[in-house]
């Protein structure tokens, strides 16, 4: 077991010991879990899109993302405008 003291700021923050965010392989932006039970307060990493990249191969190999997303707002914006009203009617 680790044991590592800190000072909470007046804010109350604290700063997670580099020794313990390289075991727990935290980053910036990485979120992570406050655990309380009897007391004790367990800090848990969860999990980042990072951690699970590449673990589900893809439907389809994606050729051009970016025209991907670009007629995905497409569609999204033509089905709100019809929501809406205000698009043309769909065939």
């Amino acid at each position: 077991m680790i044991t590592r003291t800190v000072v909470v700021s007046a804010r109350g923050q604290v700063t997670i010991p580099k020794e313990i965010r390289e075991l727990l392989a935290l980053v910036p932006g990485d979120r992570v879990e406050f655990r309380i039970e009897n007391g004790a307060v367990q800090i848990v990493r969860q999990l980042s899109v990072r951690d699970v990249a590449g673990s589900v191969k893809p439907r389809r190999k994606i050729k051009d993302f970016d025209k991907m997303i670009r007629e995905a707002k497409e569609e999204h914006f033509g089905r709100s405008m019809r929501r809406l009203g205000m698009g043309p009617k769909r065939r």
